[in-house]
């Protein structure tokens, strides 16, 4: 009731600065006055008929922005950037109390070897949930279509929603994190309702991080939404034969815990390998589409204009073996100066080779041209363009 008071008041505070927003204000202002009369007639009902009207009561503050969905817009864009920030400092707050509670469990039982082990353990499976939320879903954009809902509004109010079982299987963790902790030896079994609440938490927020994927575009554009979905419920398949393991003794506490730990990572590692091979493909393609449109490539646009020669025009190469050359090639990275393919040494493709410095140009008077051997990709008025680029403005 003290929550719904000044939520109230600041709703009558938008709407009177706000006129435009009144329609949709206003729905706000029926449903939490409604279920702050719920919250409030509730204290006369004895339980357990108490605990319905709770549920009527969320139940009707839930629907409302499921109802302000319908609503025609109030022109006012929605912050998505906004919600997000609200929505990771509030799980890191969630992820946070699984530390309070290790640290309260350990305080408890004395620093021991298991303590070290077995907090250890909750501390690698927190990191996991932490980089699944932070390097996923935190840096995601939400989608104007999914393929669950077709709205942008839709998709707001589904990924927010989804947000109330991530957060519950994250408090459901910390309190399993807690009971890890209290393990006095490694070969003990773990407790089958401990191991079912620690499976359980997690198979949750597997779950919702999938369904936060599947509205959501991924940070890594490439990767798609079933690629990121299918590592999340693959190991929340895996979770549960290794809970019918864990809980009936079959496996040792340190055996069982360890193996949940194991799939929870192993995700994580497969998270990271398909966006990194993802990225690479995306940006080869990038690479690609440019040399297409352009005529040109990155490394020819980026290559610096090179200075005066500064010495003999030779290829020392071979002048040290005593051999000739056609034409001479100069490195538009390091200048360095090596003979053309048609050269007995072939010694510019050689230093490519050795150095990576893949931009080289003519030496040879009236040559304009410049080369890059890793796109095999030539402009033949390189050299024009780049001084008329670089020429002083009049």
């Amino acid at each position: 009731i003290a929550a719904r008071i000044p939520l109230l008041i600041m709703y009558l505070r938008v709407r009177t600065s706000l006129p435009e927003t009144r329609p949709l204000v206003d729905l706000y202002l029926r449903s939490f006055a409604g279920s702050l009369v719920l919250w409030a007639g509730s204290l006369l009902v004895p339980t357990p008929a108490r605990y319905w009207i709770w549920a009527l009561a969320l139940g009707l503050e839930f629907l409302a922005p499921i109802a302000a969905t319908r609503r025609p817009t109030t022109g006012l864009p929605a912050d998505n950037e906004h919600f997000q920030e609200r929505y990771a400092l509030l799980t890191i707050i969630v992820l946070g109390e699984t530390f309070v509670k290790t640290i309260s469990e350990v305080t408890g039982t004395g620093l021991t070897v298991q303590t070290q082990v077995f907090g250890g353990l909750a501390s690698i499976m927190l990191i996991a949930i932490w980089w699944t939320y932070f390097d996923d879903v935190a840096e995601s954009h939400i989608r104007h279509q999914s393929a669950l809902f077709r709205g942008a509004a839709t998709n707001r109010l589904a990924w927010a929603y989804i947000h109330l079982p991530l957060t519950a299987g994250m408090t459901a963790f910390g309190v399993a994190s807690k009971k890890m902790v209290g393990v006095e030896a490694f070969d003990d079994a773990f407790k089958d309702t401990y191991t079912w609440l620690l499976v359980g938490a997690l198979i949750v927020v597997l779950v919702s991080v999938a369904l936060l994927d599947v509205v959501t575009v991924s940070p890594h554009y490439a990767v798609d939404s079933l690629v990121r979905v299918g590592p999340r419920l693959v190991a929340g398949g895996v979770l549960v034969p290794l809970g019918l393991l864990t809980a009936s003794g079959r496996f040792s506490a340190l055996v069982g815990l360890g193996a949940i730990g194991l799939v929870v990572v192993v995700q994580i590692g497969v998270e990271i390998l398909v966006a990194v091979r993802s990225d690479r493909r995306l940006n080869e393609q990038i690479r690609v589409d440019l040399i297409e449109v352009e005529g040109s490539c990155r490394h020819l646009l980026e290559a610096p204009t090179p200075d005066p020669v500064d010495g003999a025009l030779e290829c020392r190469a071979c002048h040290e073996k005593g051999e000739p050359w056609v034409y001479l090639r100069r490195c538009l990275t390091c200048g360095a100066i090596g003979c053309c393919d048609d050269s007995p040494g072939g010694h510019a493709r050689t230093h490519f080779e050795q150095t990576g410095h893949a931009v080289i140009t003519s030496v040879e008077i009236g040559d304009e041209w410049a080369y890059c051997f890793l796109d095999d990709t030539v402009d033949q008025t390189w050299l024009t363009d780049r001084r008329r680029r670089n020429a002083p403005s009049t």
